[in-house]
């Protein structure tokens, strides 16, 4: 009875082991490197075929059928194939590397490259790009842009890979702020160290999401606000680029402030991005790129009258008047206009509040209408009109003449 049980037990296992297999890909890996990275920049990751453990993927890490390549943010990978290619892999990409020795397949997850190729191998590698799945493709982008193009003549393309690879080191956090280092090569006898690491500083956005900027300038404009989560020991700078969405057209604007406001040649959609650079023209550090609709800001409208107000209004005997009306969110001002019988124009008046009198008004009828000025000192279009009457007892008298003789 236990030996049938074992024998159960062991057929199990084996089915399970054939089944992993049989979703990752490959069963069994290449007998040798089909590929090794040639150059990485930040962040590069190796998921090797059959595993679950990322490990970091640095100059001279052999690469082989079932292997996923992924680069992190601002990060690059240049991969050289044996079969006579290299792929040069841009920020936030993942590549599996399938397919067989004969023809070897690139699967985009995401992501963007270019692969060059030699007129031998341009039937030995080829690139899949994958189709975002019908549920996810209003709530995710899936980007896997791939540009490939032959390698020229004149261009050397070296497969030899290096005759060591670089040891690989561990960093571990001790303390806030200090590092420990240890070398995991076998046969590197070095001792660990402990320092201490200096934070770099990093530009951010104040407002990280999409948003809708409206300007009132004569022409179309765009404000852009960021700040450093600590400041910077160095001597900087900072770069903006604004870019419109669509299209190669860019500005580029250096400054030492936090904010900027930028004339654009006309609204639309653009993306904003600000680069916290040395003066050696280093990039220490980024913001994401965000993207701004830049619309025309519309003039806001007419304040309206008090209720309490009738429609007739009755000046007082000294040709005074004293208006009120409603409040206008965001307005700067407002404009009183008063008009005479013949539509002439009496007096125009600006107030801060929303109440104003009018003085001087002589005797016989009038028309009184209000405007808004709004934050970019813009005048709005006038409203509802109201009639002014002032009596014609009024105290208010038309300017007399000196007599005088003319000798």
């Amino acid at each position: 009875m236990n030996r049938y049980v074992f024998v159960c037990v062991s057929l199990s296992v084996i089915c399970a082991a054939f089944f992993i297999a049989d979703t990752n890909g490959v069963f069994e890996k290449a007998p040798h490197p089909i590929a090794y990275i040639s150059q990485s920049t930040r962040t590069v990751r190796r998921l090797p075929n059959n595993e679950l453990t990322w490990d970091r993927a640095r100059e001279g890490t052999p690469l082989e059928l079932g292997d996923t390549i992924s680069t992190g943010y601002r990060a690059q990978a240049k991969i050289i194939f044996k079969a006579g290619g290299l792929l040069t892999l841009d920020e936030g990409s993942m590549v599996v590397l399938s397919g067989d020795l004969e023809q070897l397949q690139l699967n985009f997850v995401t992501g963007g490259a270019h692969l060059q190729v030699t007129q031998e191998a341009k039937t030995k590698i080829k690139v899949s790009q994958p189709v975002a799945p019908k549920v996810a493709r209003d709530t995710r982008k899936i980007r896997a842009a791939v540009e490939v193009s032959m390698l020229e003549d004149n261009e050397f393309l070296d497969i030899t890979p290096p005759e060591s690879a670089p040891k690989r080191v561990e960093f571990k956090e001790v303390l806030p702020g200090m590092i420990q280092k240890n070398a995991i090569d076998p046969a590197d006898d070095a001792p660990s160290q402990t320092f201490e690491i200096e934070k770099e500083a990093s530009v951010e956005w104040l407002n990280a999401e999409p948003e809708t900027y409206f300007y009132g300038t004569p022409k179309p404009s765009v404000k852009a606000i960021w700040k450093l989560d600590t400041p910077s020991k160095k001597k900087t700078y900072f770069r903006i680029t604004f870019g419109e969405v669509g299209s190669d057209s860019k500005i580029t604007v250096k400054t030492q402030n936090f904010n900027l406001e930028q004339t654009l040649p006309h609204d639309g959609t653009i993306s904003e991005q600000v680069e916290l650079v040395s003066d050696d023209e280093v990039v220490l550090s980024a913001t994401p790129v965000k993207e701004v609709v830049v619309r025309v800001a519309p003039l806001l409208p007419a304040p309206k009258f008090s209720g309490r107000l009738p429609a007739n209004l009755g000046a007082a005997r000294n040709g005074s008047i004293l208006l009120s009306w409603s409040e206008v969110p965001g307005a700067k001002a407002y404009v009183i206009q008063v008009k005479d019988s013949h539509n002439n124009n009496f007096t125009t008046e600006k107030r801060s509040e929303t109440s104003g009198g009018v003085k001087g008004l002589l005797p016989g009828q009038y028309k009184v209408r209000l405007a808004t000025i709004d934050s970019f000192n813009r005048m709005g279009a006038f409203g509802e009109e109201k009639a002014i009457i002032v009596p014609e007892l009024s105290d208010v008298k038309s300017p007399t003449f000196k007599r005088f003789e003319i000798k």
